[in-house]
């Protein structure tokens, strides 16, 4: 009886501590896991330091190449204003045209060699003449291959004289500026200006009617 009886708790003993290898090895297991969780996580988060220095090094370069390659654009621009405006204003009481770097506001040079915002410091017909400049040195600046170049009403708000220099300069430096130029105006003293075709559109008296077409020889 006693050998059995201790056998029965010997037996209940083993059985209780074959229990405890087993949860222990459960928690061991689980340890091994959240270890392995533990160890992936910081393998990414490497991978995002990395990830995160080379986009900040991009994002950098980025900056650095828009920062470059506008001050060159804006530099080229204000060449190209500065040479057409030359060739097109017909007065000595602004000399240049530029676009400032910082603000990026049209100015002009005046005689005292002064820079003045065309915004607000002179004539309507004289900012009109400095957005047409402007306008054009864009286009060059962004198309130097441009071949056909549209002019809508060039003219508005200059006066006489502003308009015969440009109608001068059209007809000696067109070939220069580009390989066609469609002119279209009211303005009757740009007829001078044509080196090609000339046409002089006229409305019927009734909306019903086409509008006729002449060319001019």
């Amino acid at each position: 009886m006693e050998i059995e009886k201790s056998l029965s708790v010997n037996r209940k003993d083993l059985e209780n501590q074959l229990e405890l290898v087993e949860e222990k090895e459960k928690r061991f297991n689980e340890l091994q896991r959240q270890f392995k969780r533990l160890e992936d996580m910081k393998t990414r988060e490497r991978d995002l330091e990395k990830i995160s220095s080379y986009v900040y090094r991009y994002e950098k370069a980025l900056e650095e190449t828009q920062t470059s390659l506008r001050s060159l654009c804006l530099e080229r621009l204000n060449s190209i204003m500065d040479e057409v405006w030359k060739q097109f204003y017909p007065y000595d009481d602004y000399y240049s045209i530029r676009l400032e770097k910082e603000d990026y506001r049209l100015q002009l040079l005046d005689s005292e060699d002064k820079w003045v915002n065309a915004e607000a410091e002179i004539s309507g017909g004289e900012r009109h003449s400095a957005a047409l400049v402007m306008r054009l040195a864009l286009t060059y600046t962004m198309k130097p291959g441009l071949q056909i170049l549209l002019l809508d009403e060039p003219t508005h708000n200059m006066d006489s004289s502003a308009v015969e220099k440009l109608s001068k300069t059209l007809k000696q430096k067109s070939s220069e500026l580009t390989d066609q130029i469609i002119l279209v105006t009211h303005e009757k003293q740009l007829e001078s200006a044509t080196t090609g075709k000339l046409y002089r559109f006229k409305k019927k008296d009734t909306e019903k009617q086409a509008t006729k077409a002449e060319q001019i020889k």
